[in-house]
């Protein structure tokens, strides 16, 4: 059947006139960005990520040797190790040359990539560009692009192989597929199908080039991987996640029915009706791998024992579906190719009408969820400015794992000493009181706090003294002071 020629003009210039839709959200998202700059970060990974950036600026994976405080490190014999891949601190470098706001621009930077892929993706799929703005303001998408998490990146990084993956570039594919799994080392079961895919062809066609050309590239970024594991944690085949368990069964059945509600939820209160992809014969012929791989990544996360949880449902819902990004990036392709479909069936003018109003009730979306994200990060600086005015230049800060967000060596010249519950009185027993010393522990829910109760109990067999102070305890925060 012949498509009337004016009715092929006016999908050409609606498609064209959507580019200029998408040219003002990203403007839109870069204002909102730099008008609520962060001012600090409010997760323990994040605080994690910045000391293992400013230890590998000096050369060594052994955080001990650097004075940065155990944020979120290993211990294992002598030495302080990531627990994590090393790509996303490595990726942080760079920008703490210019001071450590700037470590911000990582994920601003790298989701203004991912949109660039997703949209040279759905372009080369015949779909109108200005789809894209779901990629773009996606609520924890742009939340996430505000933290020096890796989740981001690592997103941006596995889009971006599959674009040259659907591309026929799969040796551009591996490369860029193996450097996300040093960043979020799970990527690897989204791969999979990929590789499945590019083993049958390699079948078919009676040549290996195809997966040769996409395993060099993962393969040099396995090997990355294995010498650090090999330093950090004593050989190429452990992983740092795998001792942080403790005892927690990290996969079972038991959390399937809770993960599945969660994240089905998650996703259908966004983009209604974005979850029943999974049932659709049409997205599954037309991208098989894309949908294998989506399936692949729910799967594991799906008898994962953690999701992210906030203060609410609502909130827990938009935001608590980090683990699914890459998921969320494949769906959104099948999504959009079904609603561009019913959107070509209308008029022009309709078409105008349309994109703005989807324009502006996704900006707006992205104004609140960044302003209220700055005013959350306005509270963790205040926390963090009564630590360092509250205490004196070259003083011992003893502190539990719940301060640790608001602790960095590059925020004020401390010695910093790391203490849980069981540890506590063999630490203080030690601690060099030829210095100040403080004790720094914060009220949240967490495994490795420090109960007042114990601590009583810890300075009852010491002859030191605990000097308790009011500072910020409405904050749930408590700086006090400790002399022999």
């Amino acid at each position: 059947m012949k498509v009337p020629l004016n009715q092929m003009s006016n999908a050409s210039s609606a498609i064209n006139g959507s580019h200029l839709w998408l040219l003002a959200g990203v403007l839109i998202y870069a204002a909102t960005f730099f008008v609520y700059y962060p001012s600090i970060f409010a997760i323990r990974d994040e605080s994690g990520y910045l000391s293992m950036a400013y230890t590998l600026r000096e050369g060594t994976v052994y955080a001990e040797k650097t004075g940065v405080p155990n944020n979120y490190f290993l211990t294992l014999g002598r030495h302080w190790v990531s627990i994590s891949p090393l790509g996303n601190s490595l990726a942080l470098v760079p920008f703490t040359l210019l001071g450590w706001k700037s470590v911000f621009l990582l994920g601003f930077l790298m989701h203004l990539l991912g949109v660039f892929y997703f949209y040279k993706f759905i372009e080369k799929e015949g779909l109108s560009p200005g789809w894209a703005l779901l990629y773009l303001f996606f609520p924890a998408f742009v939340l996430y692009s505000r933290t020096i998490m890796s989740d981001i990146p690592a997103l941006t990084l596995f889009l971006m192989g599959a674009y040259f993956y659907r591309r026929n570039r799969l040796g551009w594919a591996g490369i860029f597929w193996g450097a996300s799994m040093t960043f979020r080392l799970t990527n690897v079961v989204g791969v999979v199908p990929f590789g499945i895919a590019a083993l049958a062809r390699s079948i078919r066609s009676k040549s290996f080039t195809p997966l040769f050309s996409l395993s060099f590239g993962i393969f040099i970024c396995a090997i990355l991987m294995a010498v650090q594991n090999f330093f950090c944690y004593g050989s190429p085949w452990t992983l740092g996640l795998s001792r942080d368990f403790n005892g927690v069964v990290a996969f079972s059945s038991h959390y399937f029915i809770r993960n599945l509600w969660h994240y089905f939820s998650s996703l259908s209160i966004q983009y209604p009706l974005m979850c029943l992809l999974f049932f659709s014969v049409t997205f599954f012929k037309k991208y098989a791998e894309f949908a294998w791989s989506a399936i692949s990544i729910a799967g594991v996360y799906l008898f994962y024992y953690f999701y992210d949880t906030f203060s609410g449902p609502l909130p827990t819902l938009m935001f608590g579906n980090r683990y699914f990004f890459p998921v969320i990036a494949f769906l959104l392709v099948g999504y959009i190719g079904g609603c561009d479909k019913w959107l070509q069936k209308w008029p022009r003018k309709v078409q105008s009408g349309f994109w703005a109003v989807l324009l502006l009730g996704l900006a707006a979306s992205n104004v609140v969820v960044q302003k209220k994200h700055f005013d959350f990060l306005e509270q963790q600086r205040v926390l963090k400015d009564l630590v360092y005015e509250n205490t004196t230049p070259h003083s011992v800060i003893v502190h539990d794992v719940g301060a640790t967000e608001l602790l960095q060596k590059v925020w004020g010249d401390r010695e910093y000493v790391t203490c849980r519950e069981e540890e506590l009185e063999k630490t203080l027993t030690n601690l060099d009181f030829s210095k100040e010393v403080f004790l720094v522990t914060r009220d949240i829910q967490t495994s490795a706090g420090l109960s007042l109760s114990n601590m009583n109990k810890a300075f009852d067999g010491l002859t030191l003294k605990w000097h308790k102070t009011p500072v910020a305890n409405s904050y749930g925060l408590h700086i006090d002071r400790i002399e022999k």
